[in-house]
């Protein structure tokens, strides 16, 4: 969609698609992505909307990541949206993370997720660490460029980009793939 939305019509959008199901809904708030940053005063106003039940939290800050579990921790479930901080969006808790790299390599995601809720917080951090070059890597470009040409790589898929989306370039696939293979 061209526009992005304004404070108002997103609730009013989010009210409108729960209304149409019962199935649960996460709400993204990517605001690299979207240009928009969910704020607390929005999600009070869904509140409310019972099948509304989580946020993937996107926004670099932990900050307001701890605020709105603060606010909603009895309400709304948190899910990390930058593979970098899911640790950090754990340990303030948490309940996992909507994962760009588990695309790629969704074994380590998850055992960096099971590490810490089995309490092994040592080797989490550990896992956690030995990921950020990958996190960086997958971020060198807009998404979905950099994960589209590891996938591809992998066989996976093909990379086939619509325009504007163009092919990762030729150094920053270098980087990617030494990455990958550094794993």
């Amino acid at each position: 969609y061209y526009n992005k939305g304004t404070k108002n019509g997103l609730v009013e959008h989010y009210k409108k698609v729960a209304g149409e199901t019962d199935l649960p809904i996460i709400i993204y708030n990517v605001p690299s992505r979207t240009g928009v940053d969910i704020s607390i005063s929005q999600m009070e106003r869904l509140a409310h909307v019972n099948n509304i039940v989580a946020i993937k939290e996107a926004s670099p800050s932990i900050e307001k990541a701890e605020l709105f579990l603060r606010t909603f921790k009895d309400r709304f479930a948190l899910y990390s949206g930058n593979d970098s901080l899911t640790l950090p969006i754990l340990a303030i808790g948490g309940k996992g993370v909507i994962s760009v790299m588990s695309n790629l390599i969704p074994l380590e995601v998850k055992r960096l997720c099971t590490l810490y809720f089995d309490g092994d917080i040592t080797n989490a951090a550990e896992l956690q660490t030995r990921l950020i070059p990958l996190c960086d890597a997958l971020r060198c470009e807009i998404n979905p460029i950099p994960l589209k040409a590891a996938l591809s790589e992998r066989g996976f898929c093909k990379n086939i980009l619509r325009a504007p989306i163009t092919e990762l370039s030729r150094d920053n696939k270098k980087q990617l793939f030494k990455i990958i293979n550094d794993l």
